[in-house]
């Protein structure tokens, strides 16, 4: 079935006419296949979307990614990861970050927070989300960003949070006062915002058919699919970007999307972000909210050309680090 989409609003940066984004949902267990990936191409015509869950063994992971694109080229506008991810791609699970302090805070502590970088399970969380982000960009071109909130050089590699990528387009007053699963905020959401979501994904990318509803019922493939709905969001240059230069922002969804207050005034989170911010800096300094859409027209270059030939050493350089 294909349900026709309308669009609300022109895209402020042009994506080409046909394209890939690749989401993951990180997993660490040893037991069982708990990496959700989530291709999502696009036409002039139509949308679809692929995906496929694999284990912690690297050899699968790479296997279960080929499957995903077989004998296509492999181009990305955007990689989103849904785990810590801190900027160069080191791995540091010594220190808590702004971006987990914000997004704490207020109303975000019963509503899906994410976890700290450093505790908890955490710091693997943090290592097997840094595994698949050189994973992506040795596997496959990844597109160009200068951003700001990407990750890693001028690549367009990002941190997804489905929790509150989806939480935050919800309106205050339908917003559950306990996820429907023990911890599970990601399956609670997604069926209460997925008309929203629909809708989110045809002002992206308009006029084109999606390819079936977003009725996805796994909890690795609709956090995988979260995850590809914030790449594509990050390669549009339609995003906002929560926590620090210094130790990596999360991606949350463009502004006009997200859910109103129970005042029906502002939007809850965006009220939220702002006083978590303000309390956040005493021990963040440097942290931030950016409105990636709001940068000059300039600044944006996401999801046009793969990187330059002089950027191709860079990502030599951190494949190589793997070991």
């Amino acid at each position: 079935m294909t349900v026709r989409r309308g669009s609300s609003s022109t895209p402020a940066q042009p994506l080409r006419d046909h394209g890939s984004v690749l989401g993951i949902d990180a997993g660490f267990s040893k037991k069982r296949r708990t990496t959700g990936l989530c291709r999502l191409d696009w036409d002039r015509d139509r949308v679809d979307w692929r995906c496929a869950k694999a284990g912690t063994d690297r050899e699968d992971r790479e296997r279960v990614l080929a499957s995903l694109w077989g004998g296509a080229a492999r181009d990305v506008a955007a990689v989103a990861i849904d785990g810590p991810l801190r900027p160069g791609l080191e791995i540091d699970a010594s220190s808590y970050r702004a971006a987990e302090s914000v997004l704490s805070r207020g109303k975000f502590a019963r509503r899906g927070k994410p976890g700290p970088t450093n505790a908890g399970s955490g710091p693997a969380l943090h290592r097997a989300a840094t595994e698949l982000a050189l994973l992506a960009l040795r596997t496959l071109r990844v597109g160009a960003t200068d951003s700001g909130v990407g990750v890693v050089g001028g690549y367009a590699v990002f941190e997804a949070f489905p929790n509150l990528f989806l939480g935050v387009l919800c309106d205050e007053v339908a917003y559950p006062q306990r996820p429907s699963r023990c911890r599970k905020w990601t399956d609670t959401m997604f069926p209460l915002v997925r008309d929203k979501l629909e809708r989110l994904m045809a002002s992206v990318i308009p006029n084109r058919e999606l390819a079936g509803r977003l009725d996805l019922e796994d909890h690795e493939e609709r956090a995988a699919l979260v995850c590809a709905l914030t790449a594509l969001c990050a390669a549009q240059g339609e995003l906002v970007g929560v926590g620090s230069a210094r130790d990596g922002f999360i991606v949350l969804p463009p502004l006009h999307y997200w859910g109103r207050s129970a005042s029906g005034a502002r939007p809850w989170a965006d009220v939220e972000i702002d006083r978590a911010i303000a309390v956040t800096r005493t021990s963040f300094p440097a942290v931030e909210r950016r409105a990636v859409a709001d940068l000059p027209p300039g600044q944006l270059r996401i999801g046009r050309a793969s990187p330059h030939d002089d950027e191709q050493c860079q990502r030599r350089r951190l494949c190589g680090s793997r070991g």
